[in-house]
C-alpha cells in the first residue's frame, strides 16, 4: 500500500509485469487466495495511478483516456462471476471459496474506486459512492463470515485492512471489529504485521481526511 508516486516497479514494461504476476501465482498461491484476474486488475490499478500521478507532478491534467482505462478494469472486477470461478476449480469446498472469491472481488472493487477518486481519475459523484459503499458493505459481512474459520482467516490480511480504510467512513463500532480482528490476525499468524496495520488505520480513523492516499501516506507492507 503506497502512494502512486512511491511503487517499486518490478519489470520495465506493464506487459512484463502482468506476465511476472502470473509466473509467480503459482508460486505463492498457498499464501495468497485470490484468484488471479484480481491480482493482474491490481497491477493495472497501480500502473494507472502512478502515470496519473506523473502527469499531476508535471502539472498535466489526467485525461478522458485514463478514465476509460478506469472503467475498463473496474468492469471486468465486477463482471467475474466467483460462483463459476469457485465451482470449476474448487468443487469439493465450493462455498468457501466462492467466499474467498466475492471478499477478493469486494476489496479489489474498492480498492480500486477509492485510489482512483483519490488520484482525481474516477470523479467525485454518486455513482462510484453508491458503488463503494455497496462493496464496502458487502466486503465486512463476507469478512465477518470467513474470518472465524480456522482454515480461512489465515489468508484475509489484505483484505481486512482495505476493510479497515472502509471502516474510516463507518461506525465506530465497525473500526472496533477491524482492530480485534488485526489483533486476533497478530496472534494467530505469528507477525507483527496485522499491528503495523492497525497502528496505521487507527492514525487514519482519528483523522478528518478520508481516502485511499489519506490512509497510506508511505509506504507500507502488510501481508507478510
Amino acid at each position: 500500500m503506497s502512494p502512486p508516486l512511491d511503487q517499486i516497479v518490478p519489470a520495465e514494461s506493464l506487459d512484463q509485469h502482468l506476465s511476472d504476476t502470473i509466473e509467480m501465482y503459482t508460486g505463492i498461491f498457498s499464501f495468497f487466495l485470490s484468484p488471479a484476474m484480481f491480482l493482474l486488475d491490481t497491477v493495472k490499478i497501480n500502473n494507472l495511478r502512478a502515470r496519473a500521478a506523473a502527469c499531476l507532478e508535471q502539472q498535466i491534467d489526467v485525461d478522458d483516456t485514463m478514465f476509460a482505462e478506469a472503467e475498463e478494469i473496474l468492469a471486468n472486477i465486477e463482471i467475474f462471476d466467483c460462483e463459476q470461478w469457485a465451482h470449476e476449480n474448487h468443487p469439493t469446498f465450493h462455498l468457501e471459496w466462492a467466499l474467498i472469491g466475492r471478499i477478493f472481488q469486494a476489496a479489489t472493487a474498492i480498492y480500486c474506486i477509492m485510489s482512483l477518486r483519490s488520484i482525481g481519475i474516477f470523479p467525485n459523484g454518486t455513482h462510484y459512492i453508491r458503488k463503494h459503499i455497496a462493496y464496502g458493505d458487502r466486503l465486512i459481512v463476507d469478512l465477518k463470515s470467513a474470518l472465524p474459520s480456522p482454515r480461512l482467516r489465515f489468508f484475509l490480511m489484505w483484505p481486512l485492512v482495505v476493510a479497515g480504510v472502509e471502516a474510516g467512513y463507518k461506525s465506530s463500532q465497525t473500526r472496533r471489529w477491524a482492530e480485534e480482528k488485526l489483533e486476533e490476525l497478530t496472534r494467530a499468524l505469528g507477525t507483527r504485521s496485522p499491528l503495523k496495520a492497525r497502528v496505521v488505520l487507527k492514525a487514519y480513523w482519528d483523522g478528518d481526511a478520508r481516502g485511499w492516499d489519506q490512509c497510506f501516506g508511505k509506504a507500507n507492507c502488510f501481508v507478510l
